[in-house]
């Protein structure tokens, strides 16, 4: 991911869901180095949040660990305007094709209706919102590829049409 500004972090409060999986503890120690204000990250793994809030813990940074589903919208709502989050990095999905292959409705419970979580929990306050996807979504030919590709897709008709909003979206 290419900022123009990596100095818009310094100082921001940032929520990363799946934030104790590869990509989102990844995300979390780079922000580290950027010296973000607060991170908050989101996860239903218990074991994996613990670990990463352990480790970044010998950092001295604002972490705060929240054991929870990205498809719990109410919730998404109340750590936003709790922690005045001001960047979110959407890294929560089920990534495993195989996996999803059998678990389909999983898939889209988490996938798709994760990605709406996050979209109907934005306030104005936020200034951007990061997807990160696949490449499996630019040609879907399994579960995995389709539900990132419609989490895509209901993104970016979620900002055509509100267009009032101030947050920034990239995939």
């Amino acid at each position: 991911i290419k900022y123009k500004n990596l100095k818009e972090f310094i100082d921001k409060s940032v929520l990363i869901t799946g934030g104790a999986g590869s990509i989102g503890s990844e995300l979390c120690r780079q922000l580290i180095n950027l010296k973000s204000k607060k991170i908050v990250l989101l996860d239903h793994d218990e074991t994996a949040l613990f670990n990463i809030a352990r480790e970044v813990d010998e950092k001295k940074i604002k972490l705060i660990p929240i054991l929870g589903s990205v498809t719990d919208g109410n919730f998404i709502k109340k750590i936003i305007f709790k922690y005045k989050i001001d960047h979110i990095f959407h890294a929560a999905a089920y990534k495993h094709v195989e996996m999803l292959e059998y678990n389909i409705i999983k898939a889209v419970e988490n996938n798709v209706f994760g990605t709406l979580s996050i979209l109907r929990g934005l306030s104005n306050k936020v200034k951007t919102l990061t997807i990160i996807s696949t490449d499996k979504a630019a040609q879907p030919k399994n579960i995995l590829g389709l539900t990132k590709r419609l989490s895509e897709i209901i993104a970016e008709n979620f900002f055509s049409t509100n267009l009032n909003s101030k947050t920034k979206l990239s995939i």
